[in-house]
């Protein structure tokens, strides 16, 4: 199975775990609201009619 190597926790020696956790939240944040504005300008947008679009009734248009 999956070993963990004994010395992993020297990386938070390394890297400040405040600044990584930050980091990772602000990513997310960026990364959702990056999805949701991709998926808002195509035909899956579900705010322009309230009518939510399944992907087979795009793929016989």
């Amino acid at each position: 199975m999956f070993t963990m190597n004994a010395n992993l926790y020297k990386i938070w020696l390394i890297l400040d775990p405040r600044r990584v956790l930050v980091s990772i939240v602000a990513f997310q944040i960026v990364l959702g609201l990056l999805i949701h504005m991709i998926v808002l300008s195509t035909d899956l947008n579900w705010l322009d009619d309230n009518i939510p679009v399944s992907y087979q009734a795009l793929g016989k248009k």
